[in-house]
């Protein structure tokens, strides 16, 4: 076996050198990118949760409507059946 030439050894380090410097710049790009998607959640997380907030505002909004509607309807039910009810006993 023959003995690596000082220039053998300078190609290998040359090339470790590039290696590393992209690996450097993969986990740069790695942590920017996992940055904006932390960003990206946080977002969007709070843009659910005000909706969501809004969605059950209006349900109870709406549940309130619904009971409202319901007493009234009961009312005009109770108001319609009263007369008939005294012309059934006179």
């Amino acid at each position: 076996m023959t003995k690596p030439s000082l220039h053998e050894f300078k190609v290998l380090h040359s090339s470790f050198n590039n290696m590393a410097k992209k690996l450097d710049d993969l986990i740069s790009n790695y942590e920017a990118l996992h940055l904006q998607l932390e960003e990206k959640v946080a977002e969007r997380t709070a843009q659910l949760t005000k909706v969501n907030e809004s969605l059950k505002q209006t349900n109870e909004r709406l549940k309130q409507l619904e009971q409202t509607l319901r007493e009234i309807f009961e009312n005009i039910a109770h108001d319609l059946k009263t007369p008939i009810i005294n012309l059934e006993m006179a």
